[in-house]
């Protein structure tokens, strides 16, 4: 197999700040990011397991978190998101603190200049309040594990690339599998901005409970169908620091609160 140790400087010169975000390719030793952001989830509207729209009051999930990736050496990546304080809101109801944590690891299948294959498995931590009973929960009743695999490839303008990830998220309890699927698209905007467009798309699988639907569960409820559409914005200030504006919105649902999300970060290399 083809390791990152040997094309290094022809990725960088490829991807620039994409290189840390863009999923297939690896963090090399000793090097990532590390990110400070906030996001910003509101629904009017939940759509039922039968596809029909029903209206609801204001569902609002407020995060503010800090993640990152860093490479244990040139084949292992680790990376976490722990969004250390979290507001949810549903009416006159309102619960804040620490939500579920989410840690994993990526092997570099191959890493070269214009592929990058890798494996993960990535685990939540339950840290948040599950308890679902005034539809507020900070957390979700159940302790999953997500494989998956991404196929990264460069384009043949600069900095231009392509992905796409295959996953199966193993849910405990009685939540069913769910598979999921992306494609992502990143573009250049000049030297230090990066256009990103991804399509999200995940199937409930046929196990589980699905007469067990937790509302206020968000994109983590039970046998949620669903496709969204996100893009995200990266602007590189300096060599070391940059910023990440995104915005994502479902484009299709079952089982699943429908609205938009606001995001921006500041990130920091290693």
């Amino acid at each position: 197999m083809l390791k990152a140790s040997t094309t290094l400087a022809p990725i960088i010169v490829l991807l620039s700040c994409s290189q840390l975000f863009a999923g297939g390719w690896n963090q090399y030793r000793e090097k990532g990011f590390i990110k400070i952001g906030t996001s910003d989830f509101h629904a009017n509207e939940y759509i039922l397991p039968n596809g029909r729209a029903v209206d609801i009051n204001t569902y609002r999930a407020v995060t503010l978190s800090i993640s990152g990736e860093y490479g244990l050496d040139n084949d292992f990546t680790a990376h976490f998101f722990l969004p250390f304080l979290k507001e949810v809101s549903l009416s006159s109801l309102r619960n804040t603190g620490p939500s579920d944590a989410i840690m994993g690891l990526r092997y570099g299948l191959v890493q070269t200049a214009e592929i990058g294959w890798n494996a993960g498995v990535t685990m939540r931590v339950p840290l948040g309040d599950s308890d679902d009973q005034n539809n507020v929960a900070l957390g979700v009743q159940d302790f999953p594990i997500y494989l998956s695999t991404q196929f990264g490839h460069t384009l043949p303008w600069e900095r231009w690339y392509a992905i796409a990830e295959v996953g199966i998220n193993i849910r405990m309890n009685w939540f069913p599998y769910e598979l999921h699927t992306a494609l992502e698209l990143g573009a250049p905007l000049g030297k230090q901005f990066l256009l990103i467009g991804r399509l999200e798309s995940m199937w409930a699988l046929g196990n589980g409970d699905f007469d067990f639907v937790p509302v206020s569960a968000g994109y983590n409820g039970n046998a949620v169908n669903q496709t969204q559409m996100m893009f995200k914005l990266m602007m590189d200030a300096t060599t070391e620091w940059g910023y990440i504006a995104e915005y994502s919105r479902p484009v299709h649902g079952r089982s699943v609160l429908f609205g938009p999300t606001l995001a921006f970060g500041v990130y920091r290399r290693m």
